[in-house]
């Protein structure tokens, strides 16, 4: 056996560090396959990347969008429609939703409520619904309102104007998760499987213009052919937004396979389930990765996809300084909002 003589020791320094800082797998950072967009009027093209670790799995999803107000599980968000060609509510009424067509599985330019109701193909889903043999509260039995399963509309207790919301997910008190009190996004087929999103996951979306950030969780779903991933309730893009949204992309991180339940939401653990996600990140040796791709266009974006000024050559600066300027005042504001929201490595 060849000798080959006593190591020589580490300097100790180094040998402490090296006991100190165990070492930390890498993320991997691929598009998700999937036709998404921003929603099913416009069909704007999203795409999405899949954060993950050859060790350790998906760990997240990264996607920046447009985002659109979604009403859904405000008691006021469906009235009863005078016939049915006008779905609009009754003079008077006034209901969030701009359409009841809004509480099915279909949509516009489809006639949805035809009456004779024979030709009827939709499924209620905005709102709750049961058939005239079932037990339950009062229901608006006109012929144009039974969808294809023989159910009608709900009113809403103490209502004959407004129908009982419903939600894909239910609060602790079988209620549906008010779109006015609680942020949280409606989860598309598409994301559901290609993705591996669930209801009752958690996210952060974060505003990058101004920084703004709110917590959500998935609480409403899309249905069989959605591939939207740009509805959120009206209480979060108010918290980004402080009113209407605009034109302008947010930024999100998802986190699959979070969901405490699928079928009732828990938002008051939005924080901790968000603080626990992104602490799992923190393991990772180049997680400051995340901040970079949430703060710059994703992959086939264009250059100035989703910024908010206007290079300021005219004032002496170089095109590339101005765009190497901004990324990193948004890069700024993301890992602020991930610190806020428990990244504490960063």
């Amino acid at each position: 056996m060849v000798d080959y003589g006593a190591k020589r020791p580490l300097d100790p320094a180094l040998a402490n560090a090296l006991r100190e800082s165990p070492f930390r797998p890498s993320l991997s950072f691929d598009p998700l396959p999937g036709r998404f967009v921003s929603d099913h009027v416009t069909n704007n093209p999203i795409s999405v990347t899949r954060v993950s670790s050859p060790t350790r799995g998906l760990q997240a999803l990264l996607y920046k969008t447009p985002i659109h107000e979604d009403f859904d599980g405000d008691p006021e968000s469906y009235g009863a429609p005078i016939d049915s060609t006008h779905v609009t509510p009754f003079s008077g009424v006034v209901m969030r939703e701009t359409s009841l067509k809004n509480a099915t599985d279909q949509r516009d330019p489809a006639q949805v409520f035809n009456d004779p109701p024979t030709v009827n193909t939709f499924t209620w889903t905005g709102v709750k619904s049961r058939r005239p043999t079932d037990p339950g509260g009062a229901i608006d039995q006109r012929p144009f309102l039974r969808d294809s399963s023989g159910r009608f509309p709900i009113f809403r207790p103490g209502s004959n104007h407004f129908y009982a919301p419903q939600t894909a997910m239910a609060t602790a008190d079988g209620q549906a998760v008010n779109a006015q009190t609680v942020p949280y996004g409606a989860l598309s087929n598409e994301l559901h499987q290609k993705g591996r999103v669930r209801k009752g996951d958690f996210g952060l979306a974060i505003r990058l213009s101004t920084g703004a950030s709110c917590g959500f969780l998935f609480a409403d779903f899309g249905g069989g052919g959605s591939r939207s991933v740009g509805e959120y309730s009206v209480n979060l893009t108010r918290a980004l937004f402080g009113g209407h949204p605009t034109d302008e992309e947010v930024s999100f991180i998802v986190f699959p396979r979070t969901t405490l339940d699928e079928a009732i939401a828990f938002p008051g653990q939005t924080g901790a389930m968000l603080a626990r996600a992104l602490g799992n990140l923190a393991q990772f040796e180049n997680v400051d990765e995340i901040v970079t791709r949430l703060a710059g266009p994703q992959l086939g974006e264009p250059l100035f996809a989703g910024r908010t000024f206007v290079p300021r050559t005219g004032l002496g600066m170089s095109l590339s300084r101005a765009v190497a300027e901004e990324d990193d005042i948004m890069q700024a504001k993301v890992r602020f909002a991930l610190r806020r929201a428990g990244l504490a490595l960063i």
